[in-house]
This record gives C-alpha cells, structure tokens and sequence, in this order.
C-alpha cells in the first residue's frame, strides 16, 4: 500500500506515521511468513514490569471483593487492603521492620485512575529510560527511587 498518498490524503503529511505503517507491514508480512520480527527476541523489562503491576492490581481487587466490599477496592482500596498488598507505611517499616514495603509499594496502586495514569507513563517513558540505563538499573530505579526518600 502506499502509506504516503494515503496519509497525505488525511492531511498528515508529515513522515513519521508513514514510516511508523511501513514498519508495522513489514512486521506482520514476515510474521506472515514465519521469520522473528527485529527486536522480538529481546525482552522488554518496562512491559514486564507494566504486566506484572496489572496482575497484582487485579488480584487486589478480587481479593477485596472476596472480603464484600465489592467492586469499591476498583476505584478506592481501602488503606487496610492497600497495606495488605505492600503498601508503604513508615511506621510498620521503622517500628515493626517491614522493610520489604520498601520494595513491595511500587506494585501498589490506590484504585484504577492511579494504576491506568502510572503504565500510561511507564509505557512511554520506560523503553527510553531502560535503554539508556540498562535493566538492571532500571529494576533498581523503579522499584527503590521514591522509598529512599
């Protein structure tokens, strides 16, 4: 197809969603025909990362509706259940050494505006951060930057 004529037809002369199709069609054409598509075989930690947070916001809110509070843990976690599922308290950290909250609150998220507007984020800056810093330091990054505070 000629990507260019047809997003000049839209008004969007412009050539980075022209490049942008070209690339998707060569993806799925050698998809299509069995070859790896670049890139594929390298692991984006930032998707993990975002995975990993939708799965255990979702167990969150299954486990809260489990307790009947219904649906309510979806847009507003109650703290206890907030704290059930890691989140970061001071004083269980330095009075009663729960120190792993340090490392659990960043899986934590208070309802589903907070989660959705964090992996928005994550989604887009991540992959530039990871590529520039390396997964190791980007784990560390994301998970003890705010806690050090």
């Amino acid at each position: 197809m000629d990507w260019k004529r047809f997003f000049d037809s839209l008004g969007m002369n412009g050539t980075h969603w022209q490049w942008r199709m070209m690339r998707w069609e060569r993806n799925i054409k050698g998809l299509l025909k069995g070859q790896p598509t670049p890139g594929a075989s390298e692991i984006s930690l930032t998707r993990i990362i975002i995975f990993v947070n939708l799965v255990l916001f979702s167990l969150m809110v299954l486990h809260g509706a489990s307790l009947g509070l219904g649906m309510r843990p979806l847009l507003a976690p109650p703290t206890q259940l907030l704290l059930h599922w890691g989140g970061q308290l001071w004083p269980l950290v330095l009075n009663y050494d729960q120190w792993w909250r340090c490392l659990t609150y960043a899986f934590t998220h208070g309802g589903a505006i907070h989660i959705g507007f964090n992996m928005v984020v994550l989604y887009q800056v991540g992959p530039l951060i990871e590529a520039e810093i390396g997964k190791s330091r980007f784990i560390v990054l994301y998970i003890r930057a705010p806690c050090s505070a």
